[in-house]
């Protein structure tokens, strides 16, 4: 055991232990430091009104699949402050059609038909006498008289049809159709609302801000001016 007592040897075993507590002690606060995935669930659930369907633990951010009104989202997460770095829409909610029922036919009672008395034996039928024919006198045939012409009926020119003028909806119906998309829970505040015309009717944009400590707290949506047919959402911080 008397290499030990080298000093080279001693300043290398002692280099050693300090490098591997130093890594035990980084890698301890690193863990204490780093928000739990359960709860990392629990805000994107509510924050997005949404459910996560699947949330896996990087290297320093967690990556999470979150449903919302039939549309599937892709968000990170950082692991220590538990923001949302970025949000990114991979399925857009399918259409629902609807099926309306035809109304039952009501059935048709037949109508009611007249009831004959039954005759007895006993009852004597009335005896209907036919008045005696008399001599028919002839007479003489008439020429038919030449009817006037009627004069020829003007048929009304059809009246040119108007165009139907396409219907806009109003700022404050697009704003109405952004809010019941977003059907968030915390404060909501309408930061813009612009008008853009094209030849197909022109669109929407509405911008909300969310009161929410979330980096991405802000949503635009392009709405159609005629159908309110959401055409696009966009999230920002």
């Amino acid at each position: 055991m008397g290499w030990l007592k080298k000093p080279l040897v001693l300043t290398v075993i002692i280099a050693i232990v300090v490098v591997a507590g130093g890594n035990w002690y980084i890698k301890q606060m690193t863990q204490e430091e780093t928000v739990p995935i359960e709860e990392v669930k629990m805000r994107l659930e509510s924050m997005y009104q949404g459910s996560v369907e699947q949330l896996t633990d990087a290297d320093v951010e967690y990556q999470a699949e979150i449903l919302r009104n039939g549309a599937l989202y892709s968000a990170t997460v950082d692991r220590k402050t538990g923001k949302v770095k970025t949000l990114e829409l991979l399925k857009k909610a399918e259409p629902t059609v609807v099926v309306k029922s035809e109304p039952e036919k009501p059935i048709e009672k037949p109508a009611n038909e007249p009831v004959e008395e039954p005759v007895t034996p006993n009852e004597k039928l009335p005896v209907i006498e036919k008045p005696a024919s008399q001599p028919v006198s002839e007479k003489p045939i008439e020429k038919p008289r030449p009817q006037p012409v009627p004069a020829p009926i003007e048929k009304p020119k059809p009246q040119p049809q108007e165009k139907k003028q396409s219907v806009v909806l109003t700022e404050q119906q697009a704003i109405a159709i952004a809010l019941g998309r977003l059907h968030a829970k915390v404060p909501v505040e309408v930061d813009d609302v612009d008008f853009v015309p094209t030849q197909q009717g022109g669109y929407y944009l509405v911008e909300l801000d969310l009161d929410t400590d979330a980096e991405l707290d802000e949503v635009v949506y392009q709405i159609h001016a005629i159908s309110g047919k959401i055409m696009s959402e966009s999230w920002d911080d």
